[in-house]
């Protein structure tokens, strides 16, 4: 492996850093890229650490979102998904080494369901956001726990894509991008 010099990953970290501030500001534009956008930019977290490392991964995290605060804040739910799901590619490995499947799939969904309780915990008596206290309101019962059952299913499907797009990465893309 050859050595990576401290300019090369700052520049790396800084062209996918501008890249994922680009995707969320599209979560402000298209209403229905709410949820699609800070998924993708879990996607880009991936290169990250597979060309910088960890310790620049946490870095890259935390500047995108400072940056997608101050510049995205325009549709903040989308931003808070990110703040508090963000970091998943990075807990992903780790949680991947348990030993069983059940208590892997156990720890993910625990994972995932406690950072949305945060993250529209903070949106719903902290910000106070009208339209999004409204939209639930008129939402039954039935509709929400629904909502949250397809999140689960779509946060599981987003894992499993994560799976194979390192792998996609590391066989082929990182070739083609000459890192």
């Amino acid at each position: 492996m050859k050595r990576r010099s401290k300019a090369g990953v700052i520049a790396r970290c800084g062209l996918l850093g501008a890249l994922a501030i680009v995707i969320m500001l599209m979560a402000g534009m298209i209403p229905a890229a709410t949820f699609c956008c800070p998924v993708l930019v879990l996607f880009l977290m991936i290169p990250v650490i597979s060309e910088c490392g960890g310790k620049w991964a946490i870095v890259w995290y935390a500047a995108v979102c400072v940056l997608s605060f101050v510049l995205t804040f325009a549709n903040p739910e989308a931003t808070l998904i990110y703040l508090f799901l963000g970091y998943y590619p990075l807990l992903r490995k780790y949680i991947n080494r348990l030993p069983f499947l059940p208590i892997r799939l156990a720890t993910k969904l625990l994972l995932f369901n406690a950072a949305i309780a945060a993250a529209y915990s903070i949106l719903l008596f902290v910000l106070k956001l009208p339209e999004l206290i409204s939209d639930l309101a008129e939402t039954g019962k039935w509709m929400l726990l629904s909502g949250i059952a397809v999140a689960n299913v779509c946060f599981f499907l987003t894992d499993y894509v994560l799976g194979r797009f390192e792998i996609y990465y590391a066989v082929k893309l990182r070739k083609k991008l000459k890192f």
